[in-house]
């Protein structure tokens, strides 16, 4: 997920090694030694968050199908999708809990110098989490079509092109011929 994760719970205030090596939470200073979580860890804990998000999507849907028919739904069931994510996110990550995978892994997020993030940064990431994969898979598609618009237009000019070549006969042979007429 490129966020950096610690992998030991942060000491408590009562602690007695809380004001140690810096790592005072006087200030509302909350610097952690701990090594970054080990990538199998992450790995886990994203795959227990997507277990979790699918069933959350799949609940959204299913509360969906029996409000509105079912052609609206289907029509509708990326934003579903995307607002289990934002749902998940935003009441776990955003509001500074951990997610249940970094529950279950027993890691905790925090930025490159070892702090719990700020909660601008809490929401930017529940925001990037819920609406990047969308909008990377739209700008995709759209980029595509792009490319596909501009290959389409060289190709028709191309044959344009090769129409308009004067027409050329071999003295030899005395047939017509389409070739091509230079310096």
């Amino acid at each position: 997920r490129g966020r950096p994760f610690v992998s030991q719970r942060p000491p408590t205030r009562h602690s007695r090694h809380s004001h140690r090596a810096g790592n005072s939470n006087i200030g509302g200073s909350r610097s952690m030694p701990f090594p970054p979580a080990a990538q199998p860890d992450i790995i886990r804990a994203h795959q227990k968050d997507d277990v979790y998000v699918r069933m959350l999507r799949d609940a959204v849907l299913d509360t969906a199908r029996r409000l509105v028919d079912a052609r609206r739904v289907i029509r509708y069931q990326e934003e579903a999708g995307v607002l289990a994510v934002l749902c998940y996110h935003a009441l776990t990550t955003g509001c500074g809990a951990q997610t249940l995978g970094e529950e279950y892994c027993d890691i905790h997020q925090v930025t490159a110098r070892g702090e719990f993030p700020s909660g601008v940064r809490r929401w930017s990431l529940s925001l990037m989490e819920a609406f990047a994969p969308v909008l990377l898979r739209r700008a995709k598609a759209r980029a595509r079509r792009i490319v596909a618009a501009r290959e389409a237009a060289a190709e028709t000019a191309a044959d344009e092109a090769r129409l308009r070549l004067p027409l050329a006969t071999s003295p030899s042979s005395g047939v017509a011929g389409v070739g091509l007429v230079g310096n």
